[in-house]
């Protein structure tokens, strides 16, 4: 066994859970024979309880954006000298450890050099490329794959009885191959909302355009005085959920099949292959703006006044 091993993947594909089930089988007093943890001895309790002498978590404090190197620090003076207790292991699961910088990360990186015999150590990231070299060059690196839709919606469908095919689809084509973002998803309305949006947005036309800005913007500032970033991932969900439907229709009409999703049409009429490509080209666009901090207001403005621009011109001329 490595002493380090670094867990990467998408967000919310596993990691941290993986690593659990990694320390309990390190640490477990009776495994099984294929190597799994028993659940039943009194490491494992201890474990599943969160108070097992021998495993140390470092992780972000609430509130802050990285990793202090006071927490470092102590793992170092406090937890790292000391013998195990129990067993012949230690385990430390430092998680995010891209959000280490370069001082926290260094100190780290003194103690994976003097590796000691009962210590494991156990990083997650969805950005391993945002590691140190120095660390990566000392761990062996553990990489867990996106999920398939299929597999999502398998899984939604056998664990939450209350859902209907529909809802798994759509969360699980949202969740971009990660069951735990799906999971987030089917929390509270979030959901529902982006169902809701999107067909607010396939009645859009010049007419209603004010109308469907103004509903838009109290529904990326729902539920009170959400943070400014609430808001932001909110509308994020919309832009992802319209661009997949919209790929999908484009796809279908190219192939002459039905598209999956909602039914997008301008004024009654199908939408041409033309306007489903300016359409995908402005939620690109609005994408691209988001992410730069713009000013949401200014941004759904901008975005519905071109997308009604695109539907009216499929309505037909009044005589």
């Amino acid at each position: 066994m490595a002493h380090a091993y670094i867990i990467c993947g998408p967000d919310g594909v596993g990691k941290s859970a993986f690593a659990w089930e990694m320390m309990k089988a390190i640490l477990c007093r009776k495994p099984r024979k294929n190597g799994e943890a028993c659940g039943l001895c009194p490491s494992c309790r201890k474990l599943k309880s969160g108070n097992h002498p021998e495993v140390a978590v470092i992780e972000r404090e609430s509130g802050r954006q990285s990793i202090l190197v006071e927490q470092v620090e102590a793992l170092r003076e406090e937890w790292f000298c000391l013998q195990p207790v129990e067993g012949d292991r230690k385990i430390c699961l430092v998680c995010e450890a891209d959000r280490m910088n370069d001082e926290v990360a260094n100190r780290l990186l003194k103690i994976l050099e003097e590796p000691s015999g009962e210590t494991v150590f156990l990083l997650t990231t969805s950005r391993p490329e945002a590691l140190l070299e120095t660390i990566l060059s000392r761990c062996q690196t553990v990489r867990l794959r996106s999920v398939s839709e299929k597999e999502i919606v398998d899984h939604l469908l056998e664990t939450r009885s209350d859902l209907s095919r529909e809802q798994a689809e759509m969360a699980a084509k949202l969740a971009e191959g990660s069951p735990g973002r799906a999971m987030e998803l089917l929390d509270g309305d979030l959901l529902e909302r982006t169902r809701w949006a999107l067909g607010l947005i396939s009645e859009l036309t010049s007419e209603n355009m004010v109308q469907v800005m103004a509903e838009l913007k109290e529904y990326s500032a729902r539920r009170g005085r959400e943070k400014l970033e609430h808001s932001r991932q909110r509308l994020a969900l919309v832009l992802e959920a319209l661009l997949l439907n919209w790929k999908d229709q484009l796809i279908a009409a190219e192939i002459g099949e039905p598209a999956n999703g909602r039914d997008f049409t301008a004024n009654g009429r199908p939408l041409a292959a033309w306007q489903l490509e300016r359409l995908i080209d402005i939620v690109f666009e609005a994408e691209r703006r988001l992410l730069a901090n713009v000013n949401l207001s200014l941004l759904l403005q901008t975005m519905l006044t071109k997308m009604a621009k695109i539907l009216d011109a499929g309505a037909p001329t009044k005589s």
